[in-house]
Order: structure tokens, then C-alpha cells, then sequence
């Protein structure tokens, strides 16, 4: 059980990072496209 539970929350995290990452990555691509 604590090994599963262990694996659930990193692919959790993994998932956060991934996510924030392509949040992040619209927003520059976002500002590139109104600044330039």
C-alpha cells in the first residue's frame, strides 16, 4: 500500500509540474505574440 500511495503522488506531482509548465509556456508564447 505506501509503495502505491507513494507512486500516486509523485505521477500527482509530475502532473502539477507538467501543468504548470504548459501554463506558463502559453503565457510567453501569449505575451511574444501581442509584444513582438
Amino acid at each position: 500500500m505506501t509503495n502505491n500511495h507513494e507512486c500516486v503522488v509523485i505521477n500527482w506531482i509530475d502532473i502539477c509540474n507538467y501543468l504548470l509548465a504548459f501554463y506558463r509556456f502559453q503565457r510567453w508564447t501569449k505575451d511574444r505574440f501581442n509584444y513582438g
